[in-house]
Formats: C-alpha cells, structure tokens, sequence
C-alpha cells in the first residue's frame, strides 16, 4: 500500500516536472498546483506513509530528491490538534504540492481547497 502510494505521489509530480499534467492546464500558466489527498485508515499508516515520501528526499536517485523537494506534506487525524489556519487549508505555495495525508475525517467534515 505505502509503495504504491508514494509512486502515485511521485508520479504524479513527475509528469508535472516534465510539461505533462493530466489535472488541470490552469496549473502550469498560473503556477499553483492541485494537491494530492491521501486517505489511509489510522494514525500509524499516516505516519508511516510521511516516512515513506520524506524517505525519498534521502534517496540516491536525484530525480526522486527532486521530485520530494517540490512537495509539502501534511497530516490530519482528529487525535492531531488542527486549526483553520493549518498549511492544509490554505493553497500551496506557488511552485509547491501539497501532500495531505488523512484518515477519513477529510472526507465529510472539512474542505481542502485546490484538491485534485
């Protein structure tokens, strides 16, 4: 499950790097890209999946380290304390994906703008 997550992740930022994006053409000419939400069932899995991606930057192969320079990754479970102004709610930074790992807390009861 982790693998394949972080080579969607990855992917995904890839293509993007190289002039191909399936999401939006509106990203490239404005510069804001769509960020990515992960749901995975619990706490540890959310941990586990950070790891995973922060991992990458650790990697040998330079494409991956420039691939996870480029991504903001952040966490939501009801157990973290989340504020409205958490870096979540708010739009990625211009140049930036961010990563949204969560349980599924995300999915009824908040709204995560620029989610592709």
């Amino acid at each position: 499950m982790y693998e394949l997550c972080r080579d969607v992740v990855f992917l995904i930022e890839f293509l993007y790097l190289n002039g191909v994006n399936y999401f939006d053409e509106l990203d490239r000419t404005s510069g804001v890209k769509k960020s990515i939400l992960v749901f995975l069932p619990g706490l540890q899995e959310i941990n586990t999946m950070e790891e995973y991606l922060k991992n990458m930057h650790g990697s040998a192969l330079e494409i991956e380290r420039n691939v996870i320079q480029n991504l903001d990754i952040h966490l939501l479970h009801s157990t973290l304390k989340i504020e409205m102004d958490h870096p979540a709610f708010k739009k990625a930074k211009e140049g930036r994906r961010k990563v949204i790992l969560a349980t599924n807390i995300a999915e009824s009861s908040i709204t995560i703008p620029d989610v592709c």
